[in-house]
């Protein structure tokens, strides 16, 4: 069986439903975002912000036209 292809994307949880950071309220627990998704700025803000915890995942994608770049529930 072949293995599906993976991409790298930003995985943000949250402590707190409805935490305010880099202009979006998220949602408690994980979130899988584009890399391309937040300013190098508001990356650096989300990383060192306690109340979030950010890091880089492989994610498996499906198919490639699917998505539209936004945030989607890990």
């Amino acid at each position: 069986m072949a293995k599906k292809p993976t991409k790298k994307m930003l995985r943000i949880h949250s402590t707190q439903e409805g935490f305010r950071r880099a202009g979006i309220a998220h949602p408690k627990g994980a979130t899988d975002y584009e890399l391309d998704a937040f300013s190098k700025k508001q990356r650096e803000d989300l990383e060192a912000e306690p109340m979030l915890v950010v890091v880089e995942v492989d994610v498996e994608v499906e198919d490639e036209a699917e998505g539209d770049g936004k945030g989607k529930s890990a």
